[in-house]
């Protein structure tokens, strides 16, 4: 009877021992799956609104046959670039020409180069100004489906070996009015020109 009772003491010291040290192992080990379970499966999820928020707008790149800028008048557009590689050096021309905007008389402007920022962060300084005097009113007799000529202008730049011209910052003056000018001034980030090579 005694050691019925010695073996049932002993039985439930063990159990009592297995469940003080076999609880808190076995709140451990779950804990560490959770974890787990949340890194491999819900890391993705929960990063979503952050990639959002740090989400940036693209920028606008200009090319050939974009508008640089325009009004009730004209309007002003790229209408060629182009990288000319030869042995001595790398030059970057640019060609941009005028129309009238629908059936108006264009008016005059200053359109100024100022400078051209490249792909490595250097900035090419260079004044380089496009003037246009006020184009006249067409007669009465002439045909009301006639265009007002294209006007035309180009530049280019010695740019070093290797680099690609990226931003393009432009001032546009035009007459308003008898008495007010408007002054604009901006910044076009390019596309990258078509390089040519010429021996």
């Amino acid at each position: 009877m005694n050691e019925d009772s010695s073996g049932s003491k002993k039985y439930w010291l063990r159990a009592v021992i297995i469940i003080a040290f076999g609880v808190p192992v076995l709140l451990e080990v779950l804990t560490f799956f959770n974890l787990i379970k949340f890194r491999l499966f819900d890391d993705g999820s929960s990063q979503e609104p952050s990639s959002r928020e740090t989400t940036v707008t693209e920028v606008q790149k200009y090319a050939p046959g974009d508008t640089l800028f325009t009004d009730a008048r004209q309007i002003i557009i790229i209408q060629e670039m182009h990288i000319y590689v030869n042995p001595e050096a790398w030059n970057f021309e640019l060609s941009l020409k005028t129309s009238a905007s629908g059936n108006a008389v264009p008016g005059a402007f200053r359109l100024s180069i100022d400078s051209l920022r490249l792909d490595n962060n250097s900035i090419i300084r260079k004044s380089a100004l496009w003037e246009r005097e006020q184009v006249e009113e067409q007669k009465e007799e002439e045909s009301e489906e006639s265009e007002y000529e294209e006007n035309e202008w180009e530049t280019e730049w010695s740019i070093p070996n290797g680099r690609l011209p990226q931003q393009l910052f432009v001032t546009w003056q035009r007459k308003v009015d008898q008495d007010s000018i408007a002054l604009i001034h901006k910044g076009f980030v390019l596309k990258k020109p078509p390089i040519r090579y010429h021996n």
